[in-house]
């Protein structure tokens, strides 16, 4: 019966392995680093909220007249905290179309913000008068919403 022999290694193979091994520690243990840090460190872009403002500002730069673009620039201020430049633009798109259902609610949420419940209020109840019936108001999500911030409002009057 033969026994199977463990092959050998020469110390040539053995050192070259060694190297290989080596190499790769050295190369691969600082790619790792750099990626993560690569990986964990963002640049240093505006925020989201100041990049929609920028898109919004020049849609309206483009065409001064569009009720639709004057509402996103008017909520792109609302959601970057600039109230009062987000009540100015809704007020400018409902000069452009005065029953713009987005104008009417998002302004009334800009005056409930800056604590113009009152204003708020007006522009609730216009929004409801305007669009309190009809065959699918039960189902509207901005006149829930309308209704909510109406309470909201009224709820901070005292009423």
């Amino acid at each position: 019966m033969r026994v199977a022999r463990p092959t050998t290694i020469t110390d040539k193979t053995l050192n070259r392995i060694i190297l290989v091994a080596g190499l790769g520690l050295l190369i691969g243990i600082p790619a790792l680093v750099g990626f993560y840090w690569l990986d964990r460190n963002v640049s240093g872009s505006a925020p989201i909220a100041d990049q929609h403002v920028a898109a919004a500002e020049a849609a309206v730069k483009k065409d001064p007249t569009s009720g639709p673009a004057r509402d996103m620039l008017a909520a792109a201020y609302v959601s970057a905290g600039r109230y009062q430049d987000g009540v100015d633009q809704f007020t400018e798109a409902l000069k452009i179309t005065s029953t713009d259902r987005s104008a009417l609610l998002g302004r009334g949420i800009a005056y409930t913000r800056l604590k113009q419940y009152d204003s708020a209020v007006k522009d609730f109840q216009a929004f409801i008068a305007q669009n309190g019936t009809g065959e699918f108001a039960k189902q509207d999500p901005q006149l829930e919403q309308v209704y909510y911030q109406l309470g909201v409002a009224q709820q901070a009057q005292g009423k």
